[in-house]
């Protein structure tokens, strides 16, 4: 069976050029923002205005593609991104930077539920596993390259240059997506099936919109304490940056691994909940190391967790869900992620004022009891794994 076609190259194009743009972006916004004017003081809350634009419009956004399809909504999404990041270039009170990471936070945000939504229309049930996989290679790819292009063209051009150079690719992106996506979201559902009247959350279990928000807190967590982490362990400048991608380059090869491993139905519900599990006792370990190098060699590990959870979630979420409200499902999915990273963040950076270990007792704690929660839910015995619906699409005719 051919799984791989161009609209789905053109769609993991697209997630590694978002990614990329973010990534080369991120780590000299600060300094670029701050040169022209914008105080302190005002960074997080720069950095609030495009979590809280991003969990807005993924509520809204992927409901919107049922509507009018995939391909409309990523293109937005698309031009907003690149209208955000070229504002940055334009003359105006520096408090204008606030509104502009905002414009950038509702075009990414209604990028990603709308991208993984038509992962699905693309593929059938029984590869989209493997999808998830490749998707989600694809965003570590432009997060792990990032950086490194962004310092290139910065030592070359500026703090500016990533502006510059990020805008026009992310508005060529879009034109890709217009041109070469489907005009109408393609299916894959069981011939004769009925469509559930029923709400979405009714047909979804919810537990996986809490294991989510339980993953995505501790990103939250790592985006605020890591580099702190091991800068207070004493580890140098180089190998602080060097540890974003000793995580990001295993993760890429071993999403191959969990996708193929997500491919099997059955399989999904002890995949998450195993590597939740394991990544809460990782997530726990670092309160107890001493050396950075350890804790480097033992975030290596969380590749796996995150590579075997990753496509299972996504992948079991969709079959879950029906063919015309992928789009708002996806959506609520990712709004619960980014409530809990904003959440776990946030709480982070208080308590990383109180103790340096703090801010990973509570995100590993939080992925244990969340796992634990939901597996109480479930009841993992053999005959409830997995739930089958009539109404969710599988194998296609």
């Amino acid at each position: 069976m051919r799984v791989l076609s161009w609209p789905l190259g053109v769609l993991l194009a697209a997630q590694f050029v978002a990614s990329l743009g973010f990534g080369a972006v991120l780590p000299t916004l600060p300094l670029f923002v701050h040169d022209h004017g914008l105080p302190l003081a005002s960074l997080g809350l720069m950095v609030a205005t495009y979590s809280v634009a991003t969990l807005v419009a993924q509520v809204v956004a992927g409901r919107l593609s049922d509507t009018f399809g995939r391909r409309v909504l990523m293109t937005v999404g698309l031009l907003l991104a690149a209208g955000g990041m070229a504002a940055f270039l334009l003359p105006g009170p520096p408090l204008l930077y606030l509104l502009w990471r905002g414009v950038w936070g509702l075009g990414s945000g209604t990028l990603q539920p709308v991208a993984l939504a038509a992962a699905a229309d693309l593929l059938p049930e029984e590869a989209r596993g493997r999808g998830y996989g490749w998707m989600s290679s694809a965003m570590m790819g432009g997060i792990a390259a990032g950086p490194m292009f962004g310092a290139a063209v910065v030592a070359l051009a500026g703090l500016a240059a990533p502006f510059f150079l990020g805008a026009p690719l992310t508005l060529l992106t879009a034109a890709a997506v217009w041109t070469w996506m489907p005009r109408h979201q393609t299916t894959h559902r069981v011939p004769g099936a009925v469509r559930s009247k029923g709400p979405v959350a009714g047909r979804v279990h919810r537990q996986w919109f809490w294991l989510n928000a339980a993953w995505m807190g501790a990103i939250g967590v790592y985006d605020t304490a890591w580099s702190i982490y091991l800068s207070r362990l004493g580890a140098p400048s180089w190998l602080i940056g060097a540890s974003w991608t000793v995580f990001a380059l295993p993760l890429m090869g071993t999403n191959f691994i969990g996708g193929r491993l997500a491919d099997h139905a059955s399989w999904r519900k002890r995949l998450v909940l195993a590597a939740t599990f394991a990544e809460a006792g990782i997530v726990l370990a670092y309160a107890f190391l001493k050396s950075p190098i350890w804790a480097i060699a033992v975030s290596s590990l969380e590749s796996v967790t995150v590579a075997m959870s990753s496509p299972s979630l996504n992948a079991a979420v969709m079959q879950e869900a029906h063919a015309e409200e992928r789009g708002a499902v996806q959506g609520r999915l990712q709004a619960y992620g980014s409530a809990g990273s904003l959440a776990l963040a946030v709480a982070a950076g208080y308590l990383l004022a109180w103790h340096l270990t703090a801010p990973f007792l509570l995100g590993g704690t939080v992925l244990a009891v969340v796992a634990a929660a939901v597996s109480l839910s479930w009841g993992l015995t053999r005959h409830q794994l997995p739930r089958s619906t009539p109404a969710g699409p599988t194998r296609s005719s």
